[in-house]
């Protein structure tokens, strides 16, 4: 289930009735509702981070060591995804996590590689 204070502008989520993928445009709260792109937000539902999202976003496997990320790598371990960065290890369950974590170190929009 999504939760709107997890989302931002430009983050990945999909509709549960089309099963399509779209950008976060907008976040509206509107009573006990929140709203995306003017669509209630339980009518959709975040993405699975996966390696196919991985190589979507343009990383890559360095020396056969876990995907580059920013100064860290993305590991997985056990299905499981993180951020590992010295001792700092952030699990990551979604794509508008690995999103939102990149906004968070450089200020910019992680984008689909076929998007620049």
């Amino acid at each position: 289930m999504l939760d709107a204070k997890d989302l931002r502008i430009g983050n990945l989520i999909k509709w549960i009735s089309t099963n399509t993928v779209e950008v976060v445009q907008e976040i509206n709260s509107c009573g006990k509702y929140h709203l995306i792109n003017n669509v209630q937000i339980t009518d959709a539902e975040p993405i699975e981070l996966t390696e196919e999202w991985l190589l979507r976003f343009g990383l890559t496997k360095h020396n056969g060591y876990p995907y580059k990320f920013l100064d860290g790598f993305i590991k997985i371990r056990n299905g499981e995804y993180f951020f590992k960065y010295h001792n700092l290890d952030i699990k990551l369950n979604y794509v508008h996590n690995l999103q939102n974590l990149h906004y968070i170190f450089t200020q910019t929009e992680l984008t689909l590689k076929d998007e620049k």
